[in-house]
């Protein structure tokens, strides 16, 4: 706001400076209109000023060099003036039109279609190539603005048409790079075709990169020829596209889903090609997220990674926690967590989780501290969730221990039909640790802790005790602290459990 605000001044100041010289007799030269006329602030002077200003520059002495002309195009453009923008600048330019028309403003991409449509419509884009890019790099800007699907399609036929009035000329480089980014990957075959018939047109140094292709390659899981790309002889890359990042995450990526995972692992951990923080996200994506490559006998490399990588999404330090301390190695997991300073209390939470892996009380306890302690205050089906945890995988949960679980649960509540809300989300979660029978939901609607618990180590410890020993224990004293209990029972009744086991948390 404050920039935009500066702008409007000097706008204001500059078009002051023009009129009092015209006012005093100065003469002024073609140039002098220029920053006036080339301003995003344009159309703040009504319809018809600009077109005065544009008239008096014209009439004005001196040349306008291509640059600045193209520079007073934008701002007309910008302004809504497509025909006056569109008659100053030459074919060669339009691309750069479009491009700095849809740059000058945040919605600047609504007037850059409008200028594009136009030379559409006046069969420009099809008689010259930079028309060509500068229409299609328009249906981009649209494209990522309203996420459209059919764009793909009217980029297609404009792509035919032109090859069509050009005796079957290959559309040029840019516009194959500007369908490919709008093309989704079910037409995986579609841009392979389109690339094949440019590269095979034009000596080596004009091939376009096959980065992108490989990219809706493996978006659309054809992996066998993301490898035959990288494979090839004779080399189907660009020039110097062997030494990219990209192209050896791509391989990387369709190793691990063609379920060859030791290659994978040897590209990765040799080091050898390029890498960049997306190879380490890609490893870690394909090992935690999606499980192609199996993480036991690859997790250090799976550290490494996250430590380089240093990866926003939580998801990430969540996966990763758990895996290791299902291994046994739990320390290192709520390291992991430790470093994910967003969220914290469903980090939290997941460290709870692993935490239950280290068969110490003491571990979860410190725990359960912290997220009664944490500065984020936890939301109360955060800390109901963790409770479910602890009642389903710790063995012998103490005294203690439900001590601070009703303290964190008292924080967390705001009111009574917040922490009935709450109790009933345990019983769920309970319910769905003990086997999902009666809870009628599926793994989507759960925390990712309770996911992962469910799924890796819960069987072994299902036979310790009735998991709702420890929740009556924290209910119990969350009665002592005045909280009703009414909703308890019938809350557990409707998330699976039996009627023996509800009718205990009747209060007396």
């Amino acid at each position: 706001v404050g920039y935009e605000k500066e702008s409007y001044k000097l706008f204001v100041e500059q078009l002051q400076c023009l009129v009092e010289s015209r006012v005093i007799g100065i003469t002024l030269n073609a140039s002098h209109y220029c920053l006036i006329l080339g301003s995003p602030n344009l159309q703040l002077l009504g319809s018809e000023v600009p077109l005065l200003l544009l008239n008096e520059m014209k009439l004005a002495s001196g040349v306008l060099s291509d640059e600045a002309k193209l520079g007073v195009g934008v701002g007309l453009g910008s302004a809504g003036y497509w025909e006056e923008a569109l008659g100053l600048v030459t074919r060669s330019q339009f691309l750069e039109l479009v491009e700095g028309i849809a740059a000058a403003t945040p919605h600047g991409w609504r007037q850059a279609c409008v200028v594009a449509r136009h030379a559409t419509l006046d069969q420009l884009a099809l008689n010259n190539d930079s028309c060509l890019n500068g229409v299609l790099s328009a249906y981009v800007f649209l494209y990522k603005a309203t996420h459209d699907p059919s764009i793909w399609k009217q980029m297609h036929r404009l792509m035919q048409e032109y090859s069509r009035v050009n005796n079957g000329k290959c559309p040029p480089r840019h516009a194959i790079n500007y369908f490919i980014s709008c093309c989704p990957a079910e037409q995986w075959c579609l841009a392979a075709e389109l690339v094949r018939r440019h590269n095979d047109n034009v000596v080596f140094s004009q091939r376009m990169p096959v980065g992108r292709l490989m990219g809706i390659l493996n978006s659309a899981r054809q992996w066998e020829l993301v490898l035959s790309l990288y494979q090839s002889h004779p080399s189907q890359f660009g020039p110097n596209e062997h030494c990219s990042a990209a192209v050896h995450n791509y391989a990387l990526v369709a190793l691990a889903m063609g379920n060859r995972w030791q290659e994978a692992f040897s590209l990765y951990s040799s080091g050898i090609p390029p890498q960049n923080k997306h190879t380490h996200i890609s490893w870690l994506k394909v090992v935690l997220l999606e499980g192609l490559i199996p993480f036991r006998p690859t997790w250090s490399t799976s550290v490494k990674a996250y430590c380089l990588a240093k990866p926003m999404d939580c998801r990430y330090a969540e996966s990763l926690a758990y895996q290791l301390g299902i291994m046994g190695n739990w320390s290192m997991g709520i390291a992991a967590l430790q470093v994910t300073p967003n969220r914290v209390p469903q980090s939290l939470v997941v460290a709870m989780c692993v935490a239950t892996t280290s068969s110490s009380n003491n571990v979860v306890y410190r725990i359960l501290q912290e997220l009664a302690t944490s500065a984020h205050t936890p939301s109360a089906k955060q800390v109901c969730t963790a409770l479910a945890i602890i009642s389903c995988c710790t063995a012998n949960p103490s005294d203690e221990l439900a001590d601070v679980g009703a303290v964190a649960l008292c924080r967390s509540s705001k009111t009574q039909r917040n922490f009935d809300e709450a109790v009933y989300h345990m019983g769920r979660c309970m319910a769905f640790l003990r086997g999902g029978s009666g809870v009628g939901a599926d793994e989507t609607s759960f925390p990712p802790a309770i996911v992962l618990a469910q799924r890796n180590f819960l069987e072994s410890k299902m036979n310790i005790a009735p998991c709702w020993l420890f929740a009556l224990l924290v209910m119990q004293r969350m009665s002592a602290k005045g909280w009703s209990l009414v909703t308890v029972a019938p809350s557990l009744l409707a998330s699976g459990f039996d009627a023996a086991t509800a009718i205990r948390f009747i209060p007396d």
